[in-house]
């Protein structure tokens, strides 16, 4: 009996801890999933392929540092959309939708004049 009344309040500390932290979790990865949702939106959204390298917002992928671009197609729920999609140096891929004034194959053969390995 005297070991029960002693484990008790130690038990009840340990849920209490792991119900506070759980719930500490899930709000958590929440409002991180919130923010960066809205990161997502409100960042710049626009890829501009220059002379000199793809950029985006204020970073400048040069050509020289490019591993491969894919000009293709991305199937998503039986839709099938234009995409872009690059490898850096690093191996980080990006993938950007193309808008409907972008004629893939003319951006194809703008790639392929900068020497960009594309697959």
């Amino acid at each position: 009996m005297l070991f029960t009344a002693l484990m008790s309040p130690i038990a009840f500390v340990s849920i209490h801890s792991v119900s506070i932290t759980l719930l500490m979790l899930v709000v958590g990865s929440t409002a991180i999933t919130i923010f960066v949702a809205l990161i997502s939106i409100y960042s710049a959204n626009t890829v501009l392929l220059a002379e000199h390298g793809i950029v985006l917002g204020r970073r400048v992928y040069k050509y020289e540092e490019i591993d491969s671009v894919t000009v293709g197609t991305l199937e998503i729920v039986a839709r099938s959309y234009p995409v872009l999609s690059f490898i850096t140096d690093k191996n980080v891929q990006h993938t950007y939708g193309l808008g409907d004034n972008v004629d893939p194959q003319v951006l194809w053969n703008f790639l392929d004049s900068k020497d960009v390995r594309l697959i």
